[in-house]
């Protein structure tokens, strides 16, 4: 709606995990360096865990993007919302390409088959889990989703890892992986999200500002910048929602600039309104 108005090619704030569009902060730099690490090294097991909209869907996408070649056979789990162990088997061998036997045994056995043929053939099979909070994590074997993440992790080739696993999560992951020390100690990286401070909050707004076309500086007030960050609490995807409504209403009240009214409305408007020492 604003492009035009702001001399733009694209929309900067859009809430799609688009990797061009992703500043890294160094919560999520050290994040991305220790799944990098993970995958090269064969180590098994990493995971990525922060709270709602700090950009693990991003990362995830991220590193899809930059394992896509030959020597890796990627999959990538989007929905954890499975209802047993055998179902995210399943749904694991289709990701992979495999049609899932009709057996848990018959499936486990096709899907171990495939990892050592691609092993042997000299790919790296990597399997990247998104919303991993939601892996079951209950005592009846049948729905022990957790469990079967374990038991790819067992597979083996000699001493090599069949599969490589990053899980990435909202922050309950953690707690749901401790209940599971045997799981919880095969995690050889673990990456942790933080939200971002002032400083990286504008400079993630001014990248996206750039890389829409835009040039510097910002068009918005101090004040307008004060509050968004305040009310956003510093998570990256508040910050670009709030962002985006904000310059609609400068947009739209024909302003140069957005002002702190205008960041107020955006913050009211995505219910993230608290007190705040901003007038």
């Amino acid at each position: 709606m604003y492009r035009q108005y702001f001399n733009l090619q694209h929309n900067p704030f859009t809430t799609s995990p688009d990797p061009t569009y992703f500043y890294l902060a160094p919560s999520h730099a050290e994040s991305v360096a220790k799944c990098e690490y993970a995958i090269r090294n064969k180590s098994g097991l990493a995971v990525v865990y922060g709270d709602v909209g700090m950009g693990k869907t991003t990362i995830l996408n991220m590193l899809r993007k930059r394992f896509d070649h030959e020597a890796y056979t990627i999959a990538v789990l989007n929905y954890t919302n499975q209802t047993s162990d055998t179902a995210l088997l399943k749904a694991i061998a289709g990701e992979f390409g495999l049609k899932a036997h009709r057996t848990k045994q018959g499936t486990f056995d096709q899907l171990q088959e495939f990892l050592a043929k691609e092993v042997i053939e000299g790919r790296t099979p990597l399997l990247l889990v998104d919303e991993a909070q939601e892996l079951n994590n209950s005592v009846r074997p049948d729905r022990d989703m957790l469990g079967m993440i374990k038991m790819l992790t067992n597979m083996m080739l000699e001493n090599e890892r069949l599969i490589q696993i990053i899980l990435f999560g909202q922050l309950e992951l953690i707690p749901l992986l401790k209940q599971r020390r045997e799981l919880m100690s095969r995690v050889a990286q673990l990456g942790v999200l933080s939200p971002l401070t002032k400083e990286d909050a504008r400079a993630m707004m001014e990248h996206r500002w750039k890389t829409a076309g835009g040039t510097l500086p910002l068009p918005f007030e101090d004040e307008a910048f004060e509050v968004i960050y305040e009310h956003t609490r510093g998570l990256p995807r508040d910050i670009v929602k709030v962002s985006n409504s904000t310059l609609t209403h400068a947009f739209a009240n024909r302003l140069e600039k957005a002002t702190a009214e205008s960041a107020v409305y955006a913050v009211d408007e995505h219910h993230l309104l608290k007190e705040s020492h901003v007038e």
